[in-house]
């Protein structure tokens, strides 16, 4: 293993002299957020044989400090949120989002929104939007406010955002135009 800034390699484990079964070994006291690099060697009586592959690896802990998402429109059918990546990206990069709604119900389960692994959203770590159309899709949904949440991967794993609430409803309609009404009027007031 290196320093993590690219210095020189030093043993950390040896099973030589103790189990050769062991084949893992968690590293203590590591910067968060620093690009080590590892390589083992196997040993046998005869000696050690070639070293593996270089592996480039990152101690990160799971993201944190998200902020809800936040309603930016809605029709009929559909819903459309936008969220702000975690402020705490736990030392890595956030590689992927999934956004999840449940039916309106108050205490429905959760399901991704769209469809299930939707490529829509999956693997679009610059992503801040969507638009959801799973469970809102029918008119007897209307003045149901259902429940959205996003999560937000990293290589350590994943967390949910607070959920955030939004009614299905649309834009009223067009009033009609205003009248006069003669009653009270004069020629300053209408």
């Amino acid at each position: 293993m290196d320093d993590g800034l690219g210095g020189a390699f030093k043993v950390i484990y040896d099973t030589v002299p103790l189990s050769p079964q062991i084949r893992h070994f968690l590293v203590p006291n590591l910067t968060h957020s620093l690009n080590y690099r590892f390589y083992v060697v196997a040993h046998n009586f005869n000696g050690g044989g070639p070293s593996s592959d270089i592996a480039f690896l990152k101690p990160c802990s799971l993201p944190d400090q998200w902020s809800k998402p936040h309603w930016v429109s809605n029709t009929k059918t559909e819903i459309k949120i936008a969220w702000n990546e975690p402020r705490d990206n736990g030392g890595c990069h956030i590689y992927s989002y999934a956004v999840y709604v449940d039916d309106g119900s108050g205490n429905g389960d959760f399901v991704e929104a769209n469809v299930d692994d939707d490529i829509s959203v999956r693997n679009q770590p610059s992503m801040s939007t969507a638009t959801i159309t799973r469970n809102v899709d029918q008119v007897a949904n209307l003045g149901k406010v259902f429940r959205i949440k996003v999560r937000a991967f990293n290589p350590a794993g994943w967390i949910d955002s607070p959920i955030l609430g939004v009614r299905l409803a649309v834009v009223p309609s067009q009033p009609p135009p205003p009248t006069k009404i003669i009653e009270g009027s004069d020629q300053s007031r209408i």
